[in-house]
């Protein structure tokens, strides 16, 4: 048996049940890294953020708009509690390599927890769009009024 086959062995399709939610919020987690960069790297040219090693978080934030930061905002939680949620499906997927049978509800779960990551920053999104569109037709108002 070559190593190809070996590897291709391992991977049968009640690992892979397991192994995909996985993959799809490891997946989210570099649209958002792109999405940062995309961001805060000409923000920090535009707005003239000092990038000494000294500065502190706060320091580097003091410059950058409130749009900008929640990016790297929801970035950093997607290194926090994910990562208890990588370890535990990665440990149910090495129990069905051993021959343990296939948990559907641990599937389920799995899937229901990235479907809530995506819909929580759906929601933050939507939310702080609506706060920009009514805040921004305020300050129309009383610009034109004033």
């Amino acid at each position: 048996m070559t190593t190809t086959t070996s590897a291709l062995h391992l991977l049968n399709p009640s690992t892979t049940a397991l192994i995909r939610p996985a993959l799809a919020l490891a997946s989210w987690t570099f649209v958002m890294e792109c999405w940062l960069y995309a961001t805060r790297i000409p923000a920090i040219s535009k707005y003239n953020v000092r990038t000494d090693p000294d500065a502190t978080y706060a320091d580097f934030n003091a410059h950058i708009p409130r749009s900008i930061q929640w990016k790297a905002e929801n970035y950093n939680h997607l290194h926090e509690q994910p990562t208890v949620f990588y370890a535990v499906v990665l440990a149910l997927a090495v129990q069905q390599l051993g021959g343990a049978e296939r948990d559907d509800s641990a599937v389920t779960l799995a899937w229901g927890y990235v479907g809530v990551r995506y819909v929580s920053f759906g929601a933050v999104l939507v939310l702080r769009c609506a706060a920009c569109l009514f805040w921004g037709r305020r300050v129309l108002i009383c610009v034109k009024t004033g």
